[in-house]
């Protein structure tokens, strides 16, 4: 069983995506510090360690979290073969859904590279 999570955790590292999200409008993600992140979180930097190592750590686990949830959802064969496209794609836009303003602003921000070579490692 999953370990359950405090609602002050989630609500923490939403605060952290949506602050990095925001500041990768403004600079590059190398010029991003913790501070600018917890300072736009209105959060305190022990709880941005509580959750994260450092700033790539932040983008790292949020998108590898939706890329496994897209492995899960390419492992699943309990599609018929002729709807499978179809499913797949509704299935994938679903994940990305949730995260929508921040998979936006990363894709016009400096990460975007970041983010493509990873997608590239789990479509191929």
């Amino acid at each position: 069983m999953a370990k359950a999570e405090y609602r002050s955790a989630v609500r923490s590292r939403k605060l952290i995506k949506a602050a990095l999200a925001d500041l990768l409008q403004e600079k590059p993600l190398d010029k991003i510090t913790v501070t600018d992140v917890v300072n736009r979180a209105e959060i305190n930097r022990g709880t941005f360690y509580a959750h994260y190592s450092d700033i790539p750590d932040v983008i790292h686990q949020m998108v590898e979290e939706a890329f496994c949830r897209i492995r899960d959802v390419l492992d699943d064969q309990t599609c018929a073969i002729e709807a499978l496209p179809g499913v797949l794609v509704e299935r994938i836009q679903s994940i990305l859904d949730e995260d929508q303003a921040f998979y936006r602003k990363i894709l016009a921000s400096h990460a975007a590279k970041q983010l493509s070579d990873q997608l590239c490692d789990v479509v191929v």
